[in-house]
């Protein structure tokens, strides 16, 4: 009988359930962060998928410190072209735009309730960005 959660002393790891899954989640960032702590870079592990024998970290990225990553740049060069700006009147702040989404491509966080929100360009200028 497999017992989730309980770490055997020859193996750290029989099976896999969500608190085994984040046990290893915080060991890799660790050992990871120190790593890419040494050759100036940061990591993120994407979201995990588990079963009772493997977990999948899906979209680990390592980035050069001090770059922006491909989304970010984007943003920067919408708020370059179509002359928008980053806070509004309100303090709502665009935070992402993704081009193959092309109804919605601009992501904003309302500062009233925190949540996010799509839009078009036409409504991010309506909006006063």
């Amino acid at each position: 009988m497999v017992e989730f959660g309980v770490p055997n002393p020859q193996n750290m790891y029989q099976a896999f359930d969500r608190t085994a899954t984040v046990r290893l989640r915080r060991e890799l960032e660790k050992l990871l962060g120190d790593f890419a702590e040494k050759n100036g870079l940061t990591v993120s592990l994407g979201n995990a998928r588990f079963s009772q024998s493997e977990v999948r970290f899906l979209n680990t990225t390592f980035l050069v410190k001090g770059e922006l990553k491909r989304e970010e740049k984007a943003l920067e060069h919408q708020f370059s072209v179509h002359g928008l700006k980053e806070v509004n009147d309100r303090g709502d702040r665009l935070v992402e735009y993704n081009r193959r989404r092309y109804q919605y491509p601009f992501v904003f966080i309302k500062k009233a309730d925190g949540r996010r929100y799509k839009c078009s360009l036409n409504q991010a200028k309506a909006l006063g960005f």
